[in-house]
């Protein structure tokens, strides 16, 4: 007996569940007896990829068209389209996973996709009772009209419970609008679905001649929600199908500097009803910001005063120039924060907080290239405020521009400073050359805070100092020192005259 044949078949299962879906597959035809344990691992068959890139008989690419030697004029083939799809073979192992819940993941394409083939795969998930215990659809599509064909002849998923789509990139040719293209065209009853990201789609459905009332939709579960909104009737069909919504974010439509017509996408503006409406949504975001006229329809549009927290996500070739004036929405600002993070979109970058004594917040994100155009735009945003603040966050290399004895934060109890490295705070200390205790006359909490899942060391001295430039010599000593990722190196009783207590996270 071979060492394979002796292990439990339960050891098989776990190894194989890790691995992508084709080598499940391939799994499962290596030899009789690893068919048997994978056929009957029903965990095997719960995480599902879908493929299709049969071509539409409307497809009027080069594989599908030819031009015909006599008239001169091209015609399509006589053959069956390009393409191949796994439809039969996904249909066949959902029966595997038992009555466990289903999670599918879809590949469309090409640019004109086989729409029938996606209705008949549909049908197939609702014959073996597959439909009824989907939880997760990601569907990657060049076809924007992949996901609305293949909800078109489902009439319920009761446990579906994540949308997301994604447009692959295309030619500039193939500019990817959502008008036109509604996410589904039929009542489609989704009770448990809670977030759903739609990529260049819109909420408009199709009035068909045979049909031509309007099927509206409830989605009574959806908590967030990610899309494009390109006229206030899409905002208002959105509020209207998602009253539990707590999460919008909207993307700005894509731009291209030679379409004139781009800047005229943005001259809609909402009426005041429908801005009482958003502001029950606890919290709304645009992403892709990439022109002052998008900036500005952002900004009135889904950036006013009765909103209480509100994210602008600017592209990366963008410098913010009117984001920073979203901070004269709120009250008196009681924590400015300057962070840095990595997102998808435009990697490294910048997040500008606000938040004022209501809880009402405001945020700015934008890439870290464009930090020297920004800092006056943060200076600017905060000194209105500086009586009230109370905490400041801040990255390293910008602590010197706040914290100066010509700007006195009379209420300032609490400073944040991120660490990305181990010199950042010997630099601070550097520059700070005078003592701030009269600039920070309240401050009583120092907190040193290294990148998640990062660890700084840093020599005791270095950081004595920086508390004897924001308190200054004498009895009075900082209340509270905290370390979050920081280790100190050297005597720990150099710090006893400087502060009461130190809090390591």
């Amino acid at each position: 007996m071979s060492f394979a044949s002796r292990l439990p078949p339960e050891l098989w299962c776990i190894a194989w569940e890790t691995m992508p879906f084709a080598d499940r597959v391939t799994v499962s035809h290596v030899s009789r007896h690893w068919r048997n344990i994978a056929i009957f691992c029903p965990l095997l068959w719960t995480h599902l990829d879908f493929f299709s890139t049969v071509h539409s008989s409307e497809c009027d690419c080069d594989f599908c068209l030819y031009e015909d030697p006599i008239s001169g004029e091209f015609v399509h083939t006589l053959n069956d389209p390009p393409g191949g799809t796994n439809r039969r073979l996904i249909a066949h192992v959902t029966r595997r996973s038992g009555k466990l819940p289903l999670s599918l993941n879809m590949f469309v394409g090409p640019f004109s996709t086989d729409m029938g083939l996606l209705e008949d795969f549909a049908t197939d998930l609702c014959e073996t009772g597959a439909a009824d215990r989907l939880v997760s659809l990601r569907i990657a599509f060049d076809d924007q009209d992949a996901l609305r064909s293949f909800l078109y002849t489902l009439h319920s998923l009761p446990a579906l419970r994540t949308i997301f789509t994604e447009a692959l990139p295309l030619p500039l040719e193939f500019r990817r609008s959502s008008d036109g293209h509604p996410w589904r065209n039929n009542y489609i009853d989704l009770p448990a679905l809670q977030h759903m990201v739609l990529d260049s789609m819109c909420w408009k459905i199709i009035l068909l001649d045979d049909d031509p009332s309007p099927t509206t939709i409830t989605l009574p579960s959806l908590q967030s929600l990610v899309c494009e909104l390109t006229d206030p009737e899409e905002v208002r069909l959105a509020l209207d199908a998602c009253p539990a919504l707590q999460s919008l974010t909207v993307r700005v439509p894509p731009y291209y500097p030679n379409d004139y017509d781009s800047d005229a996408e943005f001259a809609w503006r909402l009426d005041a009803a429908t801005k009482r409406r958003l502001s029950e949504i606890r919290r709304v975001a645009v992403t892709a910001v990439i022109t002052v006229v998008s900036e500005r329809w952002a900004i009135e549009n889904f950036g006013g005063p009765l909103q209480r927290d509100v994210v602008l996500h600017y592209d990366t070739a963008y410098i913010p120039l009117h984001g920073f004036a979203v901070s004269r929405q709120l009250g008196d600002i009681h924590t400015f924060a300057v962070s840095t993070t990595t997102t998808r979109d435009i990697g490294p970058s910048f997040v500008c907080t606000m938040v004022d004594h209501t809880g009402s917040r405001r945020r700015i994100v934008f890439s870290t290239i464009h930090w020297r155009a920004c800092i006056p735009r943060f200076l600017a945003a905060a000194r209105p405020f500086i009586a009230s603040l109370q905490v400041l966050q801040l990255t390293a290399g910008l602590v010197t521009h706040f914290l100066s004895q010509a700007t006195p934060l009379s209420s300032l109890h609490t400073l944040v400073i991120f660490l990305g490295r181990a010199d950042d705070l010997l630099l601070i200390a550097d520059r700070l050359t005078q003592s701030l205790s009269r600039a920070v006359p309240s401050l009583s909490a120092v907190q040193l805070s290294a990148a998640a899942g990062q660890t700084v060391q840093v020599p005791v001295d270095v950081v004595a100092s920086l508390l004897v430039c924001v308190r200054g010599v004498g009895p009075k000593v900082l209340k509270t020192l905290i370390l979050d990722g920081v280790v100190l190196a050297g005597d720990l009783v150099v710090l006893d005259r400087h502060v009461a207590d130190t809090v390591v996270m």
